[in-house]
């Protein structure tokens, strides 16, 4: 995703979820040209349960986007 969409994903996330997720930080973050992901991730510093994953789980299927979560990280980026 580029960086345009990247914001607006984010801003999705913080309207839709407001309540549900308590963010640390936020980051977007440029990825290197790889052979599926292009452009932009957005890496949050919190913890999902499950009302906050049913939060996000329609803007990521809105947008198309995957969703990991590593090392107290949340990690959203293109498919």
């Amino acid at each position: 995703m580029d960086r345009a969409e990247a914001l607006n994903v984010l801003h999705e996330i913080l309207e839709e979820c407001k309540e549900s997720v308590i963010m640390n930080s936020v980051s977007l973050d440029n990825l290197p040209n790889s052979g599926t992901s292009k452009g932009y991730q957005i890496k949050i510093s919190c913890a999902l349960d499950s009302a906050s994953r049913q939060c996000i789980e329609p803007i990521l299927k809105k947008h198309k986007l995957l969703l990991k979560e590593s090392e107290g990280f949340v990690i959203i980026q293109s498919m």
